[in-house]
């Protein structure tokens, strides 16, 4: 049985739901009712103690973030129910699109060495983000540069871009 708990974070775009296993960070969502700080009755206590100690450090890093002191997670994310295309979209965002920077979905595509017809799959991958800001699937633009599709809205990803933009003019 997988212990998950649940804690909610205060921060500038609103109340941010964490929810992480032993194993990591299982959810990060902005503005998403949740119960917190549960567990499962009858859960290995020191399971518990591994999912606490990944939603705290969550909770560090984004403070530190929300205050434009860290470009980087490090916290570890548990991909446990998605897809292996999720994740293979997740790891090539991670690893190709820094702070700071932004990608179209074509690019992105482009990035996992697949036909440009797969943007669309791509982009239902980054739809079903479960790891906001953490895995910053923010920071994909359209082909022309807009802003689309962000499960928290358009304002939420505005204002993250603008967050890590050192000039606030992150081209777009």
């Amino acid at each position: 049985m997988n212990t998950e708990l649940t804690t909610h974070l205060d921060t500038p775009l609103g109340t941010i739901t964490l929810t992480a296993s032993e194993h990591g960070l299982t959810h990060c969502l902005i503005n998403h009712s949740g119960q917190s700080d549960t567990a499962e009755p009858g859960e290995d206590k020191e399971t518990a103690e591994r999912a606490r100690h990944w939603l705290d450090r969550a909770g560090r890093e984004l403070t530190e973030y929300f205050a434009g002191d860290r470009t980087e997670f490090t916290v570890p994310v548990d991909h446990g129910t998605t897809s292996e295309f999720g994740r293979a979209v997740a790891t090539a965002l991670a690893e190709h699109v820094p702070y700071g920077s932004t990608v179209s979905y074509g690019q992105l595509t482009k990035l996992l060495d697949r036909p440009p017809v797969d943007a669309r799959k791509v982009g239902a991958a980054l739809g079903r983000n479960q790891l906001l800001i953490v895995v910053p699937c923010h920071r994909v633009l359209g082909a022309d540069g807009s802003l689309t599709g962000f499960a928290a809205g358009l304002p939420a990803k505005r204002h993250l871009l603008d967050l890590e933009s050192s000039d606030n003019l992150l081209p777009l």
